[in-house]
């Protein structure tokens, strides 16, 4: 039943790693990347996770569509994970199904 979502995501994963091993990594403390962020790209928190480690997951947008993932570890340093344009920020409530969803997604 979880296997075919655990197994996109193994996938999806592998070909994120494998692009953002061609490229350099970006990493710095938490708030001179939100910092910049803001000045070049006018992007703000949108949506945060804390991670099992204690990190944090966060993803940065700004109105003009433009999105920014970043992971922070429990050190306070951050690395650009993915950026991209065309973000849109989910305007519907979520339904019963959606947050039974999520909490599946969760347990896995």
């Amino acid at each position: 039943m979880f296997r075919k979502p655990i197994i996109l995501a193994a996938l999806a994963f592998s070909v994120l790693a494998a692009g953002a091993a061609q490229a350099q990594q970006i990493c710095a403390p938490r708030a001179n990347l939100v910092e910049k962020l803001k000045a070049e790209f006018n992007e703000e928190p949108e949506a945060v996770g804390v991670t099992t480690n204690g990190g944090l997951f966060e993803v940065l947008s700004s109105s003009e569509g433009t999105w920014t993932v970043l992971a922070t570890g429990p050190n306070g340093v951050s690395c650009l994970v993915l950026s991209g344009e065309g973000w849109q920020t989910r305007t519907e409530p979520r339904t019963s199904q959606t947050k039974a969803q999520g909490a599946k997604a969760r347990n896995l």
